[in-house]
Formats: C-alpha cells, structure tokens, sequence
C-alpha cells in the first residue's frame, strides 16, 4: 500500500489543477478576526462579473466555481476546500469576477475587507508567504493547463488530472487510492479541454489497463499508481 504522506502529498512534481488547500494555521488566525458566515448548500457568494471588496477563507464545507459561457451553459471551474482562499483575483485586481462561487454543501466562510486585510496582513509575514506562493502555484497550474491542451493528448490530460486529484484528495485503502472526492465524467471533460465521450474511451482505456477502477458513478479508485504516474510524466499516446 502506498503510504500517502510521503508518496503523494510531498511529491516535487506538485500539482497540476487548481484544486488547492491545505492547512495553515497561521492563515487561521488570520482569518478568524474577520466576518464569519454560515453558508446553506446552494448559497451564492460571489456572482460572475460582480465587483469583490472581500476576500475570503473557506473554513468547513466545499464551494465551486463555475463559469457561464455565451450560449448560457453553466461550466465547472474548480472547487474550494477547506484552508482554501478564494476571491483574491479580483480582489487584487479590482476587476469583475470571472466565474460563480456557490456552496456546493453547507459551509461556513470568513473574510476581510480591504481596510482590515492590509492592517492585518502588515503584521503577518507568514502570510504574505502564504499569498505569494498560493498565487505563483495558481500561475504555474494554469499555464500548465494552456500547455497541456495545446500539446498533449486526451490520455495525458486525464491521466495528469487523475494524478493530481490523487495527491490532494486519495486515501489509501485494501483496493487501491479511493479518490474522496466524487467527480463526473461531464466535469473532467470541462477541466480537462475534452469531450465529455473522449473521457469515457481514456477511462474505459485505462480501468482495461488495470490503472483504475470505477465501483460507481462518480467514485475512483487508483489501483496502479505507479503505472498512472509514468503516464503522467512520461508518455504522451
């Protein structure tokens, strides 16, 4: 079995797709002088093309980002987990957002504006740390994405997305990694650049090679990682 912690979660290759979170105790303090509140499953938080004055930590729960496109249909961008900041883009930017954050499950958020963010953030170094680098890892995962549709094949582009989810949300168990998360083939489709029908040949392909299994709608399990990291940064077929 592979062990999790030093296998997957501090694998130098990082990661791939902007599924990012983790803990951070001092982004914790941080946040809990500012505006708390408690999110229904359902709930809006930012609409797309809104002007953000806040920005946010997502501290239970899990929110997604989704994009409307032209003709009207809704797209899924990523989702926020928990230790997750969100909004700092147009925040930052002071720009119109680009896409919907919605509570995907009850939630509970915390923010600051802009007053109360700059004071704060003067005093903590250590976060300043953590914004820069969240904010080089987003750049470096979305440019990394450009690259990966232009140049690589739909076999790469799934098998690079099943790898990052394997490092940020894989539990290790008697049959393999089980992803704890659930994700649709529409959805990989929508990350990855691809028809939602080429999704389902490269997974087909892969659960034949004994890379993968799919017990159920939406759930995964790793079976070969090691198979399933060669053909993340080895092969392109």
């Amino acid at each position: 079995m592979i062990n999790m912690t030093h296998s997957l979660q501090e694998n130098p290759k990082g990661d791939i797709l902007p599924l990012i979170s983790g803990d951070h105790q001092y982004l914790k303090d941080f946040f809990e002088i500012g505006r708390k509140e408690i999110l229904k499953k359902g709930n809006i938080i930012i609409n797309q093309g809104d002007m953000v004055d806040r920005i946010y930590l997502i501290n239970k729960g899990k929110l997604k980002i989704t994009l409307l496109t032209e003709s009207g249909e809704e797209k899924l961008f990523w989702y926020a987990y928990p230790q997750t900041i969100f909004g700092e883009v147009p925040f930052f930017c002071k720009l119109p957002c680009n896409g919907t954050i919605i509570a995907e499950e009850d939630s509970e958020i915390s923010s600051h504006d802009y007053e109360s963010f700059f004071k704060i953030l003067y005093k903590n170094p250590k976060v300043t740390e953590f914004f820069l680098t969240t904010m080089a890892k987003k750049i470096q995962i979305l440019t990394g994405q450009v690259k990966d549709i232009s140049c690589s094949s739909p076999y790469t582009r799934i098998n690079k997305l099943l790898y990052s989810l394997t490092r940020q949300f894989g539990k290790s168990t008697k049959k393999g990694i089980e992803l704890n998360l659930t994700i649709t083939h529409k959805e990989i489709a929508f990350i990855t650049g691809l028809h939602r029908v080429t999704v389902t040949n490269v997974m087909n392909k892969l659960k034949k090679e004994g890379i993968i299994d799919i017990p159920k709608r939406g759930k995964l399990i790793i079976i070969d990682f090691n198979k399933l990291l060669t053909n993340t940064f080895n092969t392109d077929i």
